[in-house]
C-alpha cells in the first residue's frame, strides 16, 4: 500500500510540474508574440492577435 501511495504522489508531481512548466512557456510565447507584433506591425495587429489567442 505505501508503495502504490508513493508512485502516485511521484506520477502527480511530475504531471503537476509538467503542466506548470508548459503554461510559463505559452505565456512567455504569447508575451514574446504581442511584444513583436506590436513593435514590427502595429496596434491593429496586436489586438488580431490578443483575439486569436484564445482559439489556440
Amino acid at each position: 500500500m505505501i508503495k502504490n501511495n508513493y508512485i502516485t504522489n511521484k506520477a502527480f508531481k511530475t504531471f503537476l510540474v509538467a503542466s506548470i512548466l508548459t503554461q510559463l512557456v505559452q505565456q512567455l510565447r504569447i508575451l514574446a508574440d504581442g511584444i513583436i507584433v506590436s513593435n514590427k506591425i502595429g496596434p491593429s495587429a496586436l489586438a488580431a492577435i490578443n483575439l486569436y489567442t484564445p482559439l489556440r
